[in-house]
């Protein structure tokens, strides 16, 4: 069963850096301009689950693939320019909406 998650979770990473601008562990992915919490919360209001909880993990990591790859951008899991270019495009379809982990 699906639970109904709401916005206000922090932005951290692994290592409990601030995400408006960090280097996750594991992954290596940089993110800038989106906080990975609000990223990880407009992923799920499109329709690409993982857990909004600021870590960038693996879960994190396969949502953002399968984002790429259905926005036809380079499939490399990480929160590039690119694809936070592209969330932000979609900002009319998540901003503000409810979603499902």
């Amino acid at each position: 069963m699906a639970e109904r998650v709401t916005k206000g979770v922090a932005d951290t990473c692994q290592g409990g850096a601030q995400a408006d601008t960090c280097t996750c562990e594991g992954t290596g992915s940089v993110v800038t301009g989106l906080s990975l919490t609000t990223l990880q919360q407009a992923l799920n209001a499109l329709g690409f689950r993982c857990r909004p909880d600021g870590l960038m993990g693996e879960r994190t990591a396969a949502a953002i693939r399968d984002f790429q790859r259905n926005s036809m951008l380079p499939t490399t899991g990480q929160a590039d320019e690119a694809t936070r270019d592209a969330v932000e495009r979609l900002r009319h379809a998540w901003e503000g909406k409810d979603y499902l982990v």
